[in-house]
């Protein structure tokens, strides 16, 4: 059950550490933080402000700079460092890690879709994170009969019709959540293997859905994971989290972070695998 709400100050950043066992989730919107442009963009390093200058639209210079900007003021707020002087390795299949740690591990893992990006963050086993916007002009027939599994095609299938633009989109979610848990691209993995991750749906207003994996190894059952989620809002909507096929409700916090007024946000934890 929710145990509690609490506002914090937006800025300057301030984080929790995280719990053992937890992995926090923020969701940010890109407009929401547009004033903050010119701070984020002066963490970025010279290799990624080359990066967002090859972005042929001015929007997408800026999504680039405040996505990237804001992963390395939280990084450096978990870490105890100043943002900028994060640094990052990638993995076999291109997925970005923290480079020359010692100690205890910090894990992440970033999505965004229109305006929104999604951050997650453990210290105790890989995260990954996929957020999406309701698009209704995808051809969803074409990805469905492609890339679904047979108990994917089920669940998509049996929703009422009105509820499968929803659906589609939550299905693709836990699926891509799951694979960059792993570090792992489309087809690199078992169905059986991924549906072994614990994972979390999220819903943003009406516009978006996402979800959020915890990739254990293959010699690991499955567990309870406490999932503590922050909010940074766009035009006010609430944001929530939600479960699926939770079996155990564990008590977890949230909290709600953003540059303009917000109403306390609801967090629904989920935590085990299906």
């Amino acid at each position: 059950m929710l145990t509690a709400n609490k506002k914090v100050t937006a800025w300057p950043l301030r984080v929790e550490p995280i719990a053992h066992g937890s992995v926090d989730v923020w969701c940010v919107s890109v407009k929401s933080m547009e004033r903050r442009l010119e701070y984020l963009s002066s963490l970025l390093t010279v290799d990624e402000i080359r990066k967002a200058k090859a972005y042929r639209f001015e929007r997408h210079r800026q999504r680039f700079c405040i996505a990237r900007g804001m992963l390395r003021a939280l990084l450096g707020e978990y870490l105890g460092c100043a943002g900028a002087r994060v640094t990052f390795s990638q993995g076999a299949e291109g997925k970005p890690a923290l480079a020359g740690r010692s100690g205890r591990p910090l894990h992440f893992n970033v999505s965004h879709s229109a305006d929104l990006v999604v951050y997650s963050f453990c210290h105790d086993a890989e995260v990954g994170a996929d957020v999406e916007y309701l698009d209704r002009s995808l051809d969803r027939n074409l990805v469905v009969n492609r890339a679904f599994s047979q108990a994917e095609l089920e669940s998509y299938y049996a929703a009422p019709l009105s509820d499968r633009l929803r659906t589609f989109f939550q299905i693709w979610a836990r699926k891509e959540a799951r694979l960059k848990a792993r570090g792992l691209r489309m087809a690199k993995i078992s169905e059986e293997s991924l549906d072994r991750l614990p994972v979390v749906d999220f819903a943003f207003g009406e516009n978006y859905v996402g979800a959020v994996a915890v990739g254990l190894r293959e010699d690991v059952a499955p567990r309870e994971v406490t999932v503590s989620a922050v909010h940074a809002p766009a035009n006010n909507e609430r944001g929530r989290l939600r479960n699926r096929k939770s079996e155990t409700l564990l008590a977890s916090r949230a909290s709600v972070a953003s540059d303009e007024s917000f109403a306390d946000a609801q967090q629904y934890p989920l935590f085990t695998a299906a």
